[in-house]
């Protein structure tokens, strides 16, 4: 049930992990054990302080997708040391607590995220998961209206796959309802417990 959720709160994302700073180094790859060596090379290999960080928020990133909990985190204090301006790696640091089931923590390091930059719909979709783990439905439903007033994606879209998932039969608009919000706060519901 949680894996169905958290899979249809990642449809309502367009990209699935965030990037920091444009012009740093990149050594993400689709294989991430590729990604751990890659980002490795970059840390060991970089005189640039931000391209050592993103080294580590990319590997921690590796980390956490093949389930190394504690190696992400590591990684993930050692770019926030590196780049504690970087919102991305608040955001990565939150996803690493939800998936350690540590989500007061994962909440904590979203509110970083957001404070560090408060334009970023995807870091309130990351809040949204955060609260939706500690139980908190109304705060979780909200920060997935912020992440969709951010332009992180539509009102429509949100009703399309609350459509898609059973929980609205109602029109698609670019308006949300009362019966559209109803279904958000089912949907909501069914992924909190």
């Amino acid at each position: 049930m949680k894996a169905r959720i958290w899979a249809a709160s990642a449809a309502l994302v367009t990209a699935s992990l965030t990037a920091p700073v444009a012009s740093a180094k990149d050594c993400r790859a689709s294989d991430k054990q590729v990604q751990l060596s890659q980002c490795t090379d970059q840390i060991n290999t970089s005189v640039q302080r931000t391209d050592i960080g993103i080294g580590h928020l990319y590997r921690c990133q590796a980390y956490d997708v093949l389930g190394n909990y504690a190696e992400a985190l590591a990684d993930c204090i050692e770019a926030n040391r590196l780049m504690p301006e970087d919102g991305s790696v608040h955001n990565s640091m939150s996803i690493i607590f939800q998936n350690m089931g540590r989500h007061d923590q994962a909440v904590h390091a979203s509110v970083e995220a957001i404070d560090l930059n408060p334009d970023n719909g995807s870091y309130f979709n990351t809040r949204a998961n955060a609260h939706c783990g500690a139980g908190n439905i109304e705060a979780s439903m909200d920060d997935r209206m912020s992440a969709a007033n951010k332009g992180l994606y539509t009102l429509g879209r949100i009703q399309e796959i609350l459509k898609a998932r059973g929980f609205y039969d109602g029109p698609i608009t670019a308006e949300f309802g009362a019966e559209a919000r109803a279904a958000l706060e089912a949907w909501t519901r069914a992924g909190c417990r």
